[in-house]
């Protein structure tokens, strides 16, 4: 779900941003980071991956797409915003489904913490939003097909290479150079 909202995020011409989710490398994971700490990325989209562990002054605005299952872990998604006495604001899309965990999510929020307020969005831009994403669906899986294919070509001459090296005697047949 990262993947395909960076996507959209994309097609509709907005900021550049980058994602950090379980479907990237460790080494795509760092890149992303670093893009969006040294500010060549306005937007980091990202899943729990990002919840704990990362300390980046400059976030000031986290915005949950969806929201976490419990008060832990929005408490740690929302941390990133607002850290050693920064200020900071947090922003949860709730729909008529998360209703409920949202008023359990305010409940376990304590006294001394900031109260989480509701807001409703502009009915028009809700609008809007939907129809975009109902549009861009069948850019989205071009996107996504034109990745799929592009990594079955990756995989494919990783292994011509890898046959190659054994046919020409520099490598065994377990891969290892000679």
């Amino acid at each position: 779900m990262c993947h395909r909202l960076a996507i959209q995020w994309r097609l509709a011409s907005l900021p550049p941003c980058v994602e950090l989710h379980g479907g990237l490398e460790q080494a795509q994971r760092n890149q992303n980071l670093d893009q969006f700490r040294h500010g060549q990325a306005a937007v980091l989209l990202a899943t729990d991956v990002a919840a704990r562990g990362l300390d980046i002054p400059q976030v000031t605005l986290v915005v949950n797409y969806s929201l976490p299952p419990a008060f832990p872990q929005y408490c740690h998604r929302v941390g990133r915003t607002a850290r050693a006495g920064r200020s900071g604001r947090a922003v949860s899309l709730v729909g008529e489904n998360d209703r409920k965990l949202m008023r359990a999510i305010i409940k376990a929020t304590p006294i001394t913490a900031a109260r989480p307020k509701q807001r409703k969005l502009h009915a028009p831009l809700v609008k809007w939003f939907g129809k975009f994403l109902v549009e861009s669906a069948k850019d989205v899986e071009s996107v996504l097909e034109a990745e799929s294919q592009e990594k079955e070509l990756r995989k494919a001459e990783s292994e011509l290479k890898r046959a190659e090296s054994i046919l020409n005697g520099t490598r065994n047949q377990n891969g290892i150079d000679k």
